[in-house]
Formats: C-alpha cells, sequence, structure tokens
C-alpha cells in the first residue's frame, strides 16, 4: 500500500493504540508491517477471525492471564550452537510457553473452528516448560533444593559468611583494636570481606588493603584471618557457578532442541495477540464490521476514529454507476474530514478490522488507495501550494487502475481558477477512463455543473446552518454545496462595508446557479425530512400489525385452553358415569329384582346421555368470528355452513316457510336461512379439517395446506387437524404454510409450541418444502 497515503491519513494512530492492546512485542512486530490486504478473501479470512473472537469474548467467556515476554532476542541466541540462556532469560522462556499453552486450552473449547485451527497449530511445548519451571522460579531465581549439588554448595557457602562475619565482630569488639576502626560494620568489595580502618592506624592490624576512601581517612583492609575464610567462600561460589552454567546450558539445549515449535509457538500466538488487539479496539470504538460488495461503496453513521466523542456521523454513498463523488461546501465545513474518514475506514476493513459505522456498511475491494490530501508546500524543494499538489497528482495518475480508490482535496486549487478548474476536469475525466473511484473536494462553482453533465459524476455537499452560521459537518449527497465565504467573512470580523461592497460585485457576475444550489439543498433537506417521518409511520404500522397478530394467537390459545378444559370435564363425566353404569350391572347379576333394576339402569344412562349432549352443545359452540356474515343467495347445489357448528351441507331443494333441505354426512336436514351462511372455503383447494358434533368427524389430513390463509384461520386449522388427529391416533403430519413474510410459520410455530399434544416439530428436508413446511409429531 502507498506510504505516502498511509501517512496522509494517519494510519499509524490506528496501529499506535492497536499497538498498545498488544500483551507481546512479537504482535507489535506484526502490527509494523502494515500489512494492508487487497485480495476479498484475505480481508474476509482476518476480519471473520476478529468478529469470531469478539463474539466469543462477548458471551462472557473469561481469556486467561496473558505474559507474553518479548523473546526475539532469546531465539536469534539459540541458533547458535553452544549459546546459553541466563535463568532470567530462561524463566521468560517458561512464562510464554505457560501463556501460550492456556490461550490454546481455552481457544480448543471455547472457539469456533477457524479460531481452533490456530490455537491447535500452537506446539506443545509443555515438557521444556516444566523442566525449567522445575529449577528455575517465574522471576529468574534458581530454586537450589531442588537440586542437591546447589544446595550443599549454598550451605558451605552460608556457614563460610558466618565464619566471616564473626571474625569481623571480633575485631570490632577488640578493646585494643576500639579505636581503630570508623564504624562498626565489615563491607564488601569485589565480593570479599573487608574492614574500615582510620587512616592514622595503617600498619597497626596486618592484612590486604583493598581501597582507599576518597577523603583519604579510611583504608579498607582485608585481616590476614579472613583472608583465607574469604578465599574459601570465593572458591565455593565459583563451584556454585560452575554448577548453574551446567544446570542452564543443559537447559539451553533442551529449549534449543525445540527453537522451530518455539519459533511456531511465537507466530502463532501472536497472530492470536493481534487479533485480541483488532477486538479490545473494536470494543472501545463500537465498531462492526463492513459487508463486501463488488462496486458499491456505503457507509451509514461512519465516525473518524482519531476524533473520539467529537466525531460527527456522515454516510457516505457510491453506487456502482457513480464513480465519482465530487464535495463541495465552504472552508471547516468537514470536507477534508469526510475525505479522510472514508480513506481511513477503507485501509482499516482491508486491515482485517472492524470500523465505527453502523450496520449494513458495505465496501469494495481495492488494490491502491492513492490519496492528495492537505497543503504540502515545500520551500526546501521550491514547490509552492499548486505545485505540492500536482506533483502528487502526477504519482497517483502513474500508480491508479481500475479497481482504486482516489482520494483529491482541494482539486484545482492554489492557481488562476478558470486553469485550475480545467486542469481538475481533466484529471477527473483522465481517472474516469481508468475506471478507478474517485472522490474530491473543490471550491470551483463550474465543477458543480461537470457533476450535473457527467453521468458517472455525482454532487455532494457539506451542510453549512445559515442561521447559527456554523458548519453541522453532515454530507448531503445528490446535492451541490456553496462555499459561503461572505458568511464566514463576515463572522471574523471583516468590515459590514466590505461584505456589501463584496456582494455588489457578486451580484453583477453570479449567475442563477446560487439560487438553484439553495432550492436544491431546500428541498433535499424537506426530502429527507419526509423520508425520516415515512419510516417512523411505517415502524408503528409494524408494531401495530405484530401487537394484532400476537393478541389474536393470545385469543386463540385462551379458547383452545377452555376447550381442553371441556373435553376434560366430558371425560372425567363419562369416566364417573361409566362406575355407575358397572355398579348397575352388577347389581343386577346379584339381584332378581330385574325389572326395576333394569328401570334404573335406563334411567341412568338417559341421565348420562342427557348430560353428554349438553356437554357436547357446549364445546361443538364456536366463538362468533367478528366478521359481517354476507347475504347468502341460497339456491340448489349452494355449499353453505351451518352457523351454531359450522358443519358443512349442500343446498338439495328448498322446503317451506324460508327454509331449505341441506344434506350434510349423508343426512338430510330441514334448516331456516337465516341459520346458513356461505362456505366461503368451498372456493379454495387447500383441505381444512374440523370436528363436528358428537360421533363423527372430518378425517385428519397427512398435509395441511394453510397457504393464502389469515393467521387466525389457519391456527384454527391447525387446532381442527390436532383434534381430529388426536381422535384418529395419528402420530405425525406436515403443515404447508409456505416462506412469505414468515407471519404464518412463525403464528403456527408459537402455537405448536404451546400445545400439550405436540411432542416435537421442525421444518421438512431442503428437496420436500424446507422452511415452507413444518413436520408435527405428536405426544403417543
Amino acid at each position: 500500500m502507498n506510504e505516502h497515503t498511509l501517512k496522509l491519513l494517519s494510519f499509524s494512530h490506528i496501529l499506535e493504540e492497536l499497538k498498545n492492546y498488544c500483551h507481546s512485542s512479537e504482535a507489535q512486530r506484526i502490527l509494523d508491517k502494515r500489512e494492508i490486504h487487497t485480495t476479498r478473501e484475505a480481508i474476509e479470512y482476518n476480519l471473520d477471525l476478529a468478529v469470531d473472537l469478539r463474539k466469543l469474548l462477548e458471551t462472557g467467556k473469561h481469556l486467561p492471564a496473558l505474559n507474553l515476554p518479548d523473546l526475539r532476542s532469546f531465539v536469534f541466541r539459540l541458533k547458535k550452537q553452544g549459546s546459553v540462556l541466563d535463568p532470567y532469560e530462561l524463566a521468560a522462556l517458561a512464562q510464554f510457553i505457560h501463556s501460550s499453552n492456556a490461550l490454546k486450552r481455552f481457544l480448543l473449547k471455547e472457539a469456533h473452528e477457524s479460531l481452533r485451527e490456530i490455537a491447535e497449530a500452537i506446539p506443545d511445548l509443555e515438557d521444556v516448560r516444566r523442566e525449567i519451571s522445575r529449577i528455575i522460579d517465574p522471576l529468574g531465581n534458581l530454586i537450589d533444593k531442588k537440586v542437591p549439588a546447589l544446595a550443599a554448595i549454598k550451605t558451605r557457602m552460608q556457614r563460610l559468611r558466618t565464619e566471616i562475619d564473626k571474625l569481623a565482630k571480633s575485631y570490632f569488639h577488640n578493646q585494643a583494636y576500639d579505636q581503630f576502626w570508623q564504624t562498626d560494620v565489615a563491607t564488601i568489595k569485589d565480593g570479599r570481606t573487608v574492614l574500615p580502618l582510620k587512616a592514622q592506624y595503617k600498619g597497626r592490624v596486618k592484612g590486604i588493603v583493598h581501597e582507599l576512601s576518597a577523603s583519604g581517612a579510611t583504608i579498607f583492609i582485608e585481616p590476614k584471618d579472613i583472608v583465607e575464610k574469604n578465599n574459601q567462600l570465593v572458591i565455593e561460589d565459583n563451584k556454585y557457578k560452575q554448577e548453574v552454567l551446567k544446570i542452564i546450558r543443559v537447559l539451553s539445549d533442551k529449549a534449543r532442541s525445540g527453537l522451530s515449535e518455539i519459533s511456531v509457538m511465537l507466530e502463532k500466538t501472536a497472530l492470536l495477540d493481534v487479533l485480541l488487539a483488532k477486538v479490545q479496539y473494536a470494543r472501545v470504538h463500537n465498531c462492526t464490521p463492513a459487508e463486501f460488495s463488488n462496486k458499491q461503496l456505503m457507509l451509514y453513521e461512519a465516525r473518524h476514529p482519531l476524533l473520539g466523542k467529537a466525531a460527527v456521523p456522515i454516510t457516505v454513498s457510491l453506487s456502482e454507476q457513480c464513480q465519482v463523488l465530487l464535495v463541495t461546501g465552504p472552508n471547516t465545513g468537514g470536507k477534508t474530514v469526510s475525505l479522510k474518514t472514508v480513506g481511513l475506514l477503507v485501509l482499516m476493513h482491508q486491515f482485517g478490522m472492524e470500523i465505527p459505522v453502523k450496520e449494513g456498511s458495505a465496501l469494495p475491494v481495492f488494490d491502491r488507495i492513492l490519496a492528495d490530501i492537505g497543503d504540502e508546500q515545500s520551500i526546501e524543494q521550491s514547490l509552492s501550494t499548486f505545485s505540492a499538489h500536482m506533483t502528487n497528482i502526477a504519482a497517483i495518475t502513474g500508480e491508479v487502475t481500475h479497481n482504486s480508490l482516489v482520494l483529491l482535496d482541494e482539486l484545482g486549487a492554489g492557481t488562476d481558477p478558470e486553469e485550475g478548474t480545467a486542469i481538475a476536469m481533466a484529471i477527473l475525466d483522465f481517472l474516469i477512463s481508468k475506471g478507478s473511484r474517485v472522490i474530491a473536494t473543490t471550491h470551483h462553482g463550474i465543477l458543480k455543473n461537470y457533476g450535473y453533465i457527467k453521468r458517472s459524476v455525482t454532487n455532494a455537499s457539506v451542510d453549512f446552518d445559515t442561521e447559527s452560521l456554523i458548519p453541522t459537518y453532515r454530507l448531503i449527497i445528490g446535492v451541490p454545496g456553496e462555499s459561503h465565504a461572505l458568511i464566514i467573512a463576515e463572522r471574523n470580523g471583516i468590515p459590514q462595508a466590505v461584505i456589501k461592497q463584496a456582494e455588489n460585485y457578486l451580484n453583477d457576475e453570479r449567475t442563477d446557479i446560487s439560487r438553484l444550489i439553495r432550492e436544491l439543498s431546500k428541498q433535499q433537506k424537506d426530502l429527507l425530512l419526509l423520508q425520516e417521518k415515512q419510516k417512523q409511520k411505517e415502524r408503528l404500522v409494524e408494531e401495530k400489525l405484530k401487537q394484532t397478530e400476537l393478541k389474536e394467537v393470545e385469543l386463540r390459545e385462551r379458547e383452545y385452553r377452555l376447550r381442553e378444559q371441556g373435553l376434560k370435564e366430558l371425560n372425567e363425566l363419562l369416566n364417573f358415569s361409566r362406575k355407575q353404569l358397572e355398579a348397575v350391572i352388577k347389581e343386577l347379576r346379584e339381584h332378581h329384582d330385574q325389572e326395576a333394576n333394569i328401570q334404573k339402569g335406563r334411567d341412568l344412562i338417559s341421565k348420562v346421555e342427557s348430560k353428554i349432549a349438553q356437554e357436547s352443545r357446549k364445546l361443538d359452540t364456536k366463538p362468533k368470528s367478528g366478521r359481517k356474515t354476507k347475504n347468502l343467495e341460497i339456491k340448489i347445489g349452494s355449499r353453505v355452513l351451518f352457523k351454531d357448528s359450522y358443519k358443512k351441507g349442500t343446498v338439495v331443494r328448498k322446503a317451506r316457510s324460508s327454509k331449505w333441505v341441506v344434506e350434510t354426512d349423508n343426512v338430510r336436514v330441514t334448516v331456516p336461512a337465516d341459520e346458513l351462511e356461505p362456505d366461503d372455503s368451498s372456493a379454495k383447494e387447500e383441505v381444512v379439517v374440523s370436528l363436528s358434533g358428537a360421533g363423527s368427524h372430518i378425517p385428519a389430513v397427512f398435509e395441511l395446506n394453510v397457504r393464502g390463509f389469515r393467521l387466525l384461520d389457519a391456527l384454527r386449522s391447525v387446532e381442527k387437524q390436532l383434534d381430529a388427529a388426536l381422535v384418529q391416533g395419528l402420530t405425525s403430519f406436515t403443515i404447508l404454510h409456505g416462506k412469505g413474510h414468515g407471519i404464518l410459520q412463525q403464528g403456527i410455530h408459537d402455537y405448536l409450541k404451546m400445545s400439550p399434544h405436540v411432542e416435537n416439530y421442525y421444518f421438512s428436508r431442503p428437496e420436500e418444502g424446507g422452511s415452507g413446511k413444518t413436520v408435527v409429531i405428536l405426544k403417543l
């Protein structure tokens, strides 16, 4: 990626924040490589890893504590045969292995497949860590008691130090030497114990002089009897160091044998550390992953990440047909910030990061991002503002491709307006011919006309509040803006007389383009306001529709529960009556007064039949649907419904007194006309099951088709199908509801979830209808 562009867009600031979130120096070195991907596969892979890791951590799973010291120099030294690491370096290696293994175990247990693949690639170096940690603690100190030879040497050294300390104290407490010493505390010089003798008593104590104080008042002397003990201590200390060297040489050789695995561990752990840094950045800045598109660039409520809470969200769109977005408006209005926001977010996206935008934002993949932003005039190179711009743009024209994003700030500025406009239009023509995507800012009014006459160019402007005289920093697509130079000049203290004269000059020179721009801007704002109000109305309607459907489902569930209660009571009545009947039969068998008992049994049966008929009528009574009954035009052959039971029938002939003979279930009955209503479902091919009165029912079907039904009617059909299936002993059936907007599907699933008779339900296989058909399994 172009280094000049990375600098202009301040990408290094993003990297610095990422590096602050890293646990390891190796991860920071990966970030320093600034690997901006230019293929969708690479971007998608890295972005998916970061998104998956973020989702995992946001489930409440706790990441293990990580301590990942810098091992780069250690690994480099280990490559040299015979090299030895010191105890602190070995302790650092053990700590890195420990943290790496903890991270590996965490991801293998909790993460998705892509993250597990990286974790699985981390080598198991637990044997190296265990061997190091057995002898060296996390601070790099040797654990002497783990090595008998070291423990023995340490014991002898401690004994010698005790003896030396006793000898020193004997000199301090000897009355013959009482006046000889500056202090009664011994000192260590070059690892040997010496005593602070006053200079005037030189020669009074026999021994070796090691040093003279800066003032010359003190001589540091090692008495002869202490010399021997110090020599023994030095010998033991050398033995200790030799033993330690042997140990760390063995440990270093152990580490060297796994050098290739250590390198892989560093690489994979650092990669995971980079992902953790990206996740932390995304959480801090409230980022979301951008979707991928072929050509369209769409950023909803994009925020410049370096501005923090001061950033004003902007929405930027380049359709597939639009190659150039031409942004105009006043100075300090936010044109350059908008330009940098787009460029920086594209870089972050292609770096495999989530970006601070609203969901639904989409970006194509660019092979290059080329920018000319800001005033880069150079005194050393004798470059004016215009020359600096032209130098940068010349470099851009040499690199640009059909798949590049070009960002141009103040195009054509810094020179004569007429010539600047001409060169600006020529540059845009060249970039359009190359097929690249361009976002450019300008003050030149003629370029606004260029945006209207070129089909592949779209005008845009930064909004400016003319009442408060301050910019709003919002980007308006489709409408060019004005520079508002006079308003800004007046706000900054230019005398009113000067402003008045400038307006007179403008009235002489200016065409109607400014008025046209103002009218277009006002219309655009009004349109945006209307669109927002319409969206609010649509959201309210959708919410009310959902509430209505929910109430319908609740009513059907309440009706179902009441019906279930009625069936339960009827079943209890039948069981009780059966017991009474059995008692009567037993009594008949036991007594000879058969006539009286037979009459008693008949009375009981009649009573039970009457009660059953009464309860059945209650269960068969249907709630009023609330719909208006259509005027029934009855004629022979018409399909009708009985209002009291909703049983279907066919008109056979007319009877007396406004009555009709209707055939139903092979039985003909005479019914008044006002007790009939038209059978609307007869025009449909769908099969709807229903329960009739006591003792008869329409059979359940293996596939219930409710496509085209309203939710309430569909739930009624499902209820009847369940009743019929339970009566017939059917264990499973399917419901064909279609896909559509998912209202039928969701409503039926909610009903099935609440039914006590349903064991399970699920979508059918794709080849059998997929999510358009539900398989229902009933409880046995």
